[in-house]
């Protein structure tokens, strides 16, 4: 929070300076030193901006491990409690796994979807 700060500060007091017609080089002084504000906020801009990608890519990844895992557990599950899958003479029940991807699916990749869409509220 100071940091978002600084800048306004800095440029309120090079306008008293100014107002007051104190030296001009005070007011140079502020300029920099509003400049250098402005610096800090743009290098971590970049940072966070160069790491979104990454960071989509790694919470997708996530959600679709997390959801095949799923997925499996529930097969397991079925071939241990339903007698015969595995010799054809029963058949697993395929409404249940193909329902764990959807429903799944769009509770995990909320968070990645809100941080794709992040920088249009910025």
């Amino acid at each position: 929070m100071s940091l978002d700060v600084y800048g306004p500060i800095s440029d309120n007091a090079g306008g008293i300076a100014e107002m007051a017609g104190m030296r001009h080089k005070i007011r140079e002084r502020t300029y920099a030193l509003d400049a250098g504000g402005q610096w800090f906020f743009a290098i971590v801009g970049l940072i966070v901006g160069a790491m979104r990608p990454y960071w989509f890519s790694a919470m997708t990844m996530r959600s679709v491990g997390s959801v095949a895992l799923t997925m499996v557990e529930e097969v397991r599950r079925q071939f241990n409690t339903i007698p015969g899958p595995m010799k054809g003479r029963a058949k697993p029940n395929y409404a249940t796994c193909v329902k764990i991807s959807p429903d799944a699916s769009m509770k995990k990749m909320i968070p990645p979807g809100a941080l794709s869409g992040f920088d249009e509220h910025l």
